[in-house]
């Protein structure tokens, strides 16, 4: 059931949109392919499905090579009601990513002839050719560009390295310290980040577990960054068995096309309504009613999507988007305005009113899938043990 919901979250995050006070019901077609022919839907379903087991189920090593086809717009704006003063103010954060790029390789375990395990690998390399932000706070008001930004990981024997030391990932980071009014720590920033590190699951398990008993299930990162190939097959078969249970009602938003040689397009374009109302239909009953208590803030002006697969696998993936989502949250005084409880020794912000926030992305990826091994350094004597680099940080602050 947690992977169910794992599958719809994400969905829900890739197709984000709500209602807003008009809701958008135009659709955009910039992905439509103009040149093949529409198929049998029902068969393209089964050839899909035939397709995800090739790639993902079939394989020993499978790649995802990401570009960006647009700008990647992300504007927020909050409007904070403080009601202790009776008072609003308003804060705007812009930002406008330039070039992204993803290199992400992944391996299964298997055994040689001599009965060896290999162990599961997946390496990450991302990178962007610009970040642009622009931040304003009534009067205050600051922006900043950074190019070439570089982050790269790798997993292997369960062990997660990673390098967050590319100088212009670092200066970003200090950047979003500053604008978050933590700009006291940006030393703290450059030095924790001008380091290689290394931590393994069991370390990371050991380390959440005070954590997991007071709040409850948590999940361990390793779960974000290695790949259960049986599980992924069979989301995709779930998904295709229901298209082809449902593929008359969703025929407004879907397509299947193809060039008469096997190879298809499976295309979608949606309005806000129909990117919500698939959303709820595949969900659990059970998480139907949060899930669309999440989704009325969403309102898609333009989502899309266009994979092409064949007998040998999935091809690539494009998407684009832009859609508006809004939400209101508490506010808290986080300059001061500290409140104790009797069972508490921290003290925790005082709530002092709401914030209506309104969020606006855009752009476009095209993700295209390979079978490129993962890429992992010989020499790993520069990593430092991440865990064991906390605690000496803990026992320098007590």
């Amino acid at each position: 059931m947690k992977k169910s919901m794992k599958a719809v979250l994400i969905l829900s995050m890739v197709s984000l949109p709500l209602f807003a006070c008009e809701k958008t019901q135009e659709k955009t077609n910039k992905l439509e392919p103009t040149t093949l022919e529409k198929q049998d839907e029902r068969q393209g379903f089964s050839d899909l499905g035939k397709s995800a087991k090739k790639t993902f189920q079939n394989s020993d090593v499978f790649s995802i090579a990401l570009v960006s086809d647009d700008v990647l717009g992300i504007d927020v704006e909050g409007v904070t009601h403080n009601a202790i003063e009776n008072t609003d103010s308003t804060k705007n954060m812009n930002f406008a990513v330039n070039g992204i790029s993803g290199d992400f390789r992944f391996a299964r375990a298997i055994a040689d002839d001599q009965g060896n395990s290999a162990p599961q690998m997946s390496s990450v390399d991302v990178a962007a050719q610009s970040v642009h932000w622009d931040y304003q706070s009534g009067e205050s008001r600051s922006a900043r560009t950074r190019n070439n930004i570089a982050f790269s990981a790798f997993v292997e024997d369960e062990t997660l390295y990673f390098d967050p030391t590319n100088e212009n990932l670092i200066n970003l980071v200090k950047d979003i310290f500053d604008m978050a009014g933590f700009g006291d720590y940006k030393m703290l920033v450059s030095t924790f980040l001008g380091d290689k590190y290394f931590v393994t699951a069991e370390g990371i398990e050991e380390e959440l577990k005070p954590y997991t008993d007071m709040m409850g299930d948590i999940e361990n990162p390793f779960d974000g960054v290695t790949v259960d190939y049986d599980a992924v097959g069979t989301a995709i078969n779930r998904l295709v068995v229901f298209l082809d249970e449902h593929y008359e009602d969703y025929s407004s938003w879907l397509s299947v096309y193809g060039n008469g040689q096997g190879e298809y397009v499976f295309y979608a374009s949606f309005t806000t309504e129909e990117v919500v109302k698939f959303i709820l239909d595949y969900a659990d009953a059970e998480h139907r009613e949060d899930l669309a208590a999440n989704l009325e803030g969403l309102d898609v002006h333009g989502l899309e999507f266009a994979l092409t697969f064949d007998a040998d696998g999935f091809k690539a993936l494009k998407t684009v988007f832009d859609f508006r989502y809004e939400m209101k949250t508490d506010a808290y005084d986080l300059d001061g305005g500290m409140i104790f409880t009797s069972d508490e020794s921290m003290g925790i912000p005082e709530k002092i009113g709401h914030t209506q926030w309104q969020i606006d992305v855009d752009g476009g990826f095209t993700l295209t899938f390979g079978d490129q091994a993962p890429t992992v350094p010989e020499d790993l004597s520069s990593y430092r043990d991440l865990i064991q680099m906390i605690k000496d940080l803990e026992s320098l602050v007590q």
